[in-house]
């Protein structure tokens, strides 16, 4: 009946509390020091207290098997080289998109340099799309099985796709300016990209500013579900409406010349990279505070059930403590 106390240790006790509740170790390290002393003086209580303590999520998350916690560090492992992995490959891509879009690729006879926001305007274009279209799909699974990974995911490209949609609003007015004289007109490609804008920071200002209940994640899962809607109308606009707003790569642009091909695909390869990068070290961070988080409630947890054992030991004198 006893080997069970073998397994909570106070290394491994304090080890947890010093990584996660400083605030909280004075209090678990003052029991821990009253379990230290003879069996002698109180022979049921330390084992009473123990088996209330091996009740709390905490006493079993300390108490896990090697074999469990060395794949868990494993699968950590592998997931966090993957992940340098592909930081590697996407700075390296970035680098290689500067040089080609400033030093080999030519300069347009009529716009001249300020042509050259065309290699970020349009990957960010994509790339907020991709954001905003991973947030709404991720959504959309979580309503019909809610789950926190996608509930991250959907975060995680809600806030990534704002900040590509951004650069979109930022560099688009550039563009116009220079090629129609004006900085904004609502055209119906712009005004659609702010509205999709606006309906995701709607999103983002709901998950920010709530609490992070079961209530409030499917409330935004329903928010942005239908900001599915707003993309494709931002994407169809064009179509739909017609505009001033060129369609280069598709429909009746005028297209780019073939020098221009190779600086502008690696342009768009690198920004998306980019995303995905930042998507999926955002959704790691989050699903790291969730664990603190976590942590921290059982933590709490063990506090108070240590407070209350404080209390009963001044309360009631030993021997009265044994006949309960």
């Amino acid at each position: 009946r006893m080997r069970p106390r073998q397994t909570l240790t106070r290394a491994s006790l304090r080890s947890l509390l010093v990584d996660w509740a400083l605030g909280l170790f004075p209090q678990v390290l003052s029991q821990l020091k009253r379990s230290d002393r003879p069996q002698s003086e109180h022979s049921c209580e330390p084992k009473r207290w123990h088996q209330r303590l091996m009740r709390l999520p905490t006493a079993s998350l300390l108490c896990q098997s090697a074999p469990a916690a060395a794949t868990r560090h494993k699968e950590q492992s592998l997931r966090k080289h993957g992940l340098d992995v592909l930081v590697l490959l996407t700075g390296t891509t970035l680098l290689t998109a500067l040089v080609l879009v400033f030093w080999h690729a030519p300069v347009e006879p009529n716009m001249g340099v300020s042509q050259k926001i065309f290699y970020f305007h349009v990957p960010s274009a994509v790339a907020a799309y991709l954001g905003y279209g991973l947030c709404g799909l991720s959504s959309l699974i979580y309503i019909l099985k809610p789950s926190p990974f996608f509930s991250r995911l959907a975060l995680a490209g809600a806030e990534l796709g704002s900040i590509f949609a951004l650069a979109v609003l930022t560099t688009g007015p550039l563009w116009a300016y220079k090629a129609w004289g004006r900085a904004w007109m609502w055209d119906p490609r712009l005004s659609s990209v702010l509205l999709m804008f606006l309906v995701f920071t709607s999103y983002l200002m709901l998950r920010r500013f709530t609490d992070d209940t079961e209530s409030s994640r499917r409330i935004g899962a329903v928010l942005g579900t239908l900001g599915l809607l707003a993309i494709a109308l931002s994407r169809f606009s064009v179509q739909l409406w017609g505009g001033f707003h060129p369609q280069v790569l598709t429909g009746s642009g005028r297209g780019i010349a073939a020098s221009m091909v190779p600086a502008f695909a690696l342009s768009m390869v690198a920004v998306l990279l980019l995303c995905v990068t930042l998507i999926a070290m955002r959704e790691r961070q989050l699903a790291q505070l969730n664990e603190v988080q976590r942590i921290g409630r059982e933590l709490e947890a063990l506090s108070a059930e240590l407070s209350e054992l404080e209390s009963s030991r001044e309360q009631h004198p030993s021997g009265a403590l044994n006949e309960r």
